[in-house]
């Protein structure tokens, strides 16, 4: 990682320095390109000067030629007039003369002038090559610099070549050296590896032997468990079989005492809960038909004394399905009688099923005293006494009307846990 690092900050050091070189031959071009700029402006200024100045003396050698060609028409008319005038010749000749010495003295004025000029002219573009050298001059000693930065750049590069290739070089031998420890490592390593393979061998010798050991206890141990297991099934079977044939006989007394009671209350009870359904007036014939094939099941139910038919009637109890008991319309004793024998039917199975979620809970519907006489419930208190008493864990839903029991509370044949 080190090695990577240092190689990391030679590149970047390398970058550096050429984002520094580019960056002072860009700030060198700006400034030549902004001299170059300069000179051009100064050359435009003086092929100014000089475009004016020519205009100027080409306007003086006009009036020049202008003014020879008044003197050779005044001469014209003076030769002209002499022949005419000969008298006046003197005094005209003396005012010409005059004029001519002005004349002249105008044309040396205006030759000075244009001398001058000339001069300035010549002294101006004397300057402007005194500037023109000045900045090449100066141009010359800007791209020296600039050589002489390069220069300095490529032997500043040549250093770092010349570390790059010592590091590299110094990488390699370590790497070599690296190499050789790697393979004395593994050497070692092998030789460990080799007797560590040895010293697992004899432990799993050791442990297999002690696992036959224990294998040959715990057989032992289940068989033991086998037996007494057979013994305890035997022994529950018989109690539940007692226990059953015990229920039966309560059962088969109580129904056949109770059958007309409770065909009379069922028939009420069925008459009001279908008419309170029906809302035409029109439906009696429907009415009567539903009370009679109720009434024939319940004939079916309470004739029926097998143990078969007392299952298929706990089923067909209620058409919420297995899991639900409905008392309604059975005496307080014949409620908690049904209501014992349901929960004993319950955690057997429960308990039978491994304790499977689904037939953790039982329901059994009592209601809410509507139809009871005086509407006072009678069987809902009766059921919660004796879930009570017995040390059930339960809940009320549904308003009231149905109570949901926790059959986890129970052990087999009514015993808490």
């Amino acid at each position: 990682m080190t090695r990577h690092n240092d190689r990391a900050q030679v590149l970047a050091e390398i970058t550096s320095l050429k984002a520094s070189t580019q960056a002072q031959i860009k700030v060198t071009e700006e400034q030549w390109s902004r001299q170059r700029s300069h000179q051009e402006r100064l050359h435009n200024e003086l092929s100014d000067q000089m475009s004016l100045n020519q205009q100027s003396f080409q306007q003086l050698q006009q009036e020049n030629h202008k003014l020879k060609k008044r003197i050779k028409e005044q001469g014209n008319l003076l030769r002209e007039i002499s022949r005419a005038q000969i008298c006046q010749q003197e005094t005209f000749q003396k005012q010409i003369l005059e004029q001519k010495e002005s004349e002249e003295q105008r044309l040396d004025l205006q030759q000075r002038e244009n001398e001058k000029i000339e001069k300035q002219m010549e002294v101006q573009y004397m300057v402007f090559q005194k500037n023109l050298d000045e900045h090449k001059l100066d141009h010359e000693n800007t791209k020296q610099e600039q050589n002489l930065v390069i220069k300095h750049t490529h032997s500043e590069l040549k250093k770092i070549k010349s570390q790059l290739a010592d590091q590299l070089s110094q990488n390699i031998s370590l790497r070599q050296k690296v190499m050789i420890e790697k393979s004395e490592q593994d050497q070692r390593n092998k030789s460990l590896l080799e007797q560590h393979k040895l010293d697992l061998h004899t432990l799993e010798q050791k442990l297999l032997d002690q696992q036959e050991l224990n294998m040959n206890m715990l057989k032992q141990q289940l068989l033991e468990q086998k037996s007494l297991q057979k013994t305890q099934f035997d022994q529950q079977k018989l109690d539940k079989q007692r226990l059953e044939q015990h229920i039966l006989d309560v059962q088969t007394s109580i129904e056949q005492k109770l059958a007309l009671k409770r065909l009379n209350q069922l028939k009420y009870f069925l008459i009001e809960h279908i008419k309170d359904d029906d809302d035409s007036l029109g439906n009696d014939d429907k009415v009567q038909i539903s009370v009679s094939e109720s009434l024939c099941r319940c004939h079916s139910m309470n004739s029926c004394s097998d143990s078969s038919s007392e299952k298929d009637r706990d089923t067909k109890n209620t058409p919420f399905g297995p899991k639900f008991k409905d008392l309604h319309g059975l005496s307080v004793n014949e409620a908690i009688f049904q209501c014992d024998r349901f929960l004993y039917k319950k955690i057997e199975e429960y308990h039978d099923s491994n304790f499977r979620k689904e037939d953790r809970f039982a329901k059994i519907i009592t209601g809410r005293g509507n139809h009871s006489e005086n509407s006072v419930p009678k069987i809902k208190p009766s059921v919660e006494k004796y879930l009570e008493k017995n040390n059930y864990n339960y809940k009320w839903k549904s308003n009231g009307g149905m109570v949901e029991v926790d059959l986890l509370s129970k052990r087999r044949f009514g015993t808490e846990v």
